[in-house]
């Protein structure tokens, strides 16, 4: 790195990178700077706190909060383990739980993860809704991030001459995996961080800005032997600031982040759509947050998102920038801004039973999608489904009634159904599988049951329709379960502390004044009881 950056604060020790990470800090929680960040941190005590760092200036000043956490990442050692009274965290797998954190601090560590993909998705996933992450990677100006090494099977395989930054760990140093360039904010802005760059000084111009490639490695030898590093490695001093992206979940629509049952059922549709959107131009009405158009645009050619709330459209474009192959555009369902066939493949979950304009839907999209195209539909069952009371309902449908729709549109129909369990399943209706191929266990300590099919009625249809004959509908067996296991661990935390507390309350019950009172009169009502059993 350059002399300049490695300059330090008299007073705290401080390098530069470190104090512009320090000022940023203080931008970004208090809007203003204060005369240091040891005095702010006083004020940030109700904040929860990640570091992956575990030494220098920045965790000098915060160590002391009550919710402050910091780590290291260290060979060998078990990513949640404690070894030496310091924490291993790998930042492509973190230990934390779902939004835990309201700031995120990372210094020049993302540069030396071999998927930092991963490691930014997983920071956003422990951020807070609204939450920071503040942290340093050498930028090199004027250029696109390129990959110079990456890990095949556990092992590095180099696409650059390996380059190794300083590390206190590790004698030999850190490798470094990517060299990021100036379009490291659309590339986390398309997994919903909105991300700037912060910069305090300007001590190159972007022409000065190197880095090591085949042409020049012999200057870098060169350089390397003679400790000038310094002087070859030329990138300025810059902070990047990333806030974590987020709609806000009103019950009607799925956000990504809210966990429970409605995050498997979509997810799980969206799983099999994905399978079908191959090369294939998309139209994924009532696209809601947007991360189902997301998932269908990295197989698809084309996604285009439609939406008639303009928050959801807003904040899709924002948050899904970095993919060139998705739109999102303002529309009604039953008023489609598209020409006639100009989608393969059109998606609608969980939409029509929002709006009683059934027909006008259904035209529309039949409109928009081409002769031999593929719509993938689902509708709650509204004989399961009366259970659950959503007051966003307008007019939900029977399997007969959906059928009924579909038959006036489509010559070829394939109804699926969908129930959660603690998985989603979804699986045909009307044919039963392959004898081997699937078969379902139920039942209790006294008996035990099998079955081709899953026992118990559908909560949702998908229906697959098409005019074309080479267009396959049928479907295999399938589930969806979260990484997490959310509903599982939900389940295991949820359940005892109910039961715990219903027995606190009998215990606190049994010793109360009156239940002690009356124990004469319980005694002989259970001698009668006993008298009249026997009786019978």
């Amino acid at each position: 790195m350059t002399l300049y950056r490695e300059a330090r604060c008299p007073n705290c020790g401080a390098s530069v990178r470190q104090s512009d990470v320090a000022r940023t800090i203080m931008l970004t929680l208090a809007r203003k700077e204060h005369s240091s960040l040891k005095e702010l941190a006083s004020k940030l005590s109700g904040l929860s706190i990640y570091e992956a760092d575990s030494t220098g200036a920045i965790h000098e000043a915060l160590k002391r909060l009550p919710n402050y956490v910091c780590s290291e990442y260290m060979d060998g050692v078990k990513s949640g383990d404690i070894k030496n009274g310091v924490r291993c965290e790998n930042l492509a797998h973190l230990t934390f739980k779902d939004n835990s954190f309201d700031l995120v601090i990372t210094q020049d560590v993302l540069e030396h993860v071999s998927d930092p993909e991963a490691a930014f998705c997983e920071i956003r996933r422990v951020l807070k809704p609204e939450g920071h992450h503040v942290f340093t990677v050498p930028v090199h100006e004027g250029r696109k991030t390129s990959v110079r090494a990456k890990l095949v099977e556990g092992h590095v395989t180099h696409l650059m001459p390996a380059v190794h930054h300083g590390d206190p760990l590790r004698t030999e140093g850190a490798l470094v995996f990517t060299d990021f360039g100036d379009d490291i904010a659309s590339h986390l802005g398309s997994i919903g961080m909105r991300t700037e760059c912060i910069k305090f000084f300007s001590w190159y111009s972007p022409n000065d800005i190197t880095f090591v490639t085949e042409g020049n490695y012999s200057e870098y030898l060169e350089a390397y032997r003679n400790a000038g590093l310094a002087s070859f490695f030329k990138y300025n001093s810059v902070v990047l600031t990333s806030k974590k992206i987020t709609l806000p979940s009103t019950g009607e629509r799925y956000v990504p982040g809210v966990e429970g049952l409605t995050a498997y059922e979509h997810l799980h549709r969206y799983a099999i759509a994905c399978d079908y959107a191959n090369g294939k131009t998309v139209l994924d009405i009532a696209t809601g947050e947007g991360y189902g158009s997301c998932l269908l645009a990295r197989k698809a050619k084309r996604v285009v998102g439609v939406d008639i709330s303009e928050e959801s459209i807003a904040h899709a474009r924002e948050k899904y920038a970095g993919y060139k192959n998705l739109d999102f555009v303002r529309g009604s369902c039953t008023d489609i801004p598209f020409e006639r066939e100009t989608f393969d493949m059109v998606v609608s979950f969980e939409t029509i039973e929002h709006l009683a304009e059934h027909d006008k839907m259904l035209e529309e999209i039949k409109r928009v999608l081409k002769k031999d195209g593929l719509l993938i539909i689902s509708s709650p069952n509204k004989d399961t489904y009366k259970e659950f009371k959503n007051k966003f309902h307008v007019k939900e449908l029977t399997l007969e009634e959906f059928l009924g729709l579909l038959k006036l549109r489509f010559r070829r129909i394939k109804v699926m159904g969908q129930r959660l369990t603690f998985s989603s399943c979804v699986w045909q209706l009307d044919k039963l599988p392959a004898v081997g191929d699937f078969v379902h266990y139920s039942g209790d300590a006294s008996r035990l049951m099998s079955s081709l099919v899953p026992p118990f009625e559908a909560l949702y249809y998908i229906a697959f329709c098409s005019d074309a004959d080479d267009v396959s509908l049928e479907r295999r067996f399938s589930l969806f379960t979260d990484k997490s296991d959310f509903l599982y661990q939900d389940y295991n935390q949820t359940i005892p502390a109910l039961l715990n507390e219903k027995n606190r309350q009998i215990r606190r019950y049994r010793n109360s004044y009156s239940w002690k009172m009356t124990a004469p009169l319980r005694f002989i009502v259970g001698l009668f009881e006993k008298r009249a059993n026997h009786i019978r």
